[in-house]
């Protein structure tokens, strides 16, 4: 009985001693994985207003009241500057989900924040879209802006 005992531990051992752990050294710390890009709308886009003059000729604070017609020319002179009644300011414009998001930089009303789709891009012309107010510091509130391509 000890016998087997004894020959069931020594098994077991060998066993044991015949598994064995290989350890790799790396050359360095593991490279990350390649981006995936998700977004195809992104990497094709070539949407710009660089070299397009609007104009901003209608606008209303908040959701109802009445409408002021103004003459506000914007130039857009490159991909972050503009320059909004002879006055040069940054603005961006970038895509997000299925719309542009223009946000426009020391305006009459201050920072400004808005989205659009690509048709008031190719047909030249905004009419009454919401722009939020994203002035830090401001209570927020809306300005909707009527715009057209000069």
């Amino acid at each position: 009985m000890k016998t087997a005992l004894y020959i069931a531990l020594l098994n077991l051992l060998c066993a044991l001693g015949a598994c064995s752990t290989e350890y790799y050294e790396a050359d360095g710390p593991p490279t990350p994985p390649a981006p995936i890009n998700t977004d195809s709308l992104l990497e094709h886009t070539t949407v710009s207003l660089v070299g397009e003059r609007w104009l901003i000729y209608r606008y209303r604070l908040g959701p109802i009241g009445d409408l002021t017609d103004i003459s506000d020319t914007l130039y857009f002179t490159d991909n972050a500057s503009m320059t909004y009644n002879e006055w040069i300011t940054p603005y961006a414009l970038y895509p997000s989900a299925s719309v542009y998001i223009l946000s426009l930089d020391e305006t009459p009303w201050g920072m400004l924040s808005g989205s659009f789709n690509s048709y008031n891009l190719e047909a030249g012309e905004v009419l009454g879209l919401p722009f939020s107010i994203i002035t830090p510091g401001s209570t927020g509130g809306q300005v909707y802006l009527w715009m057209r391509r000069i």
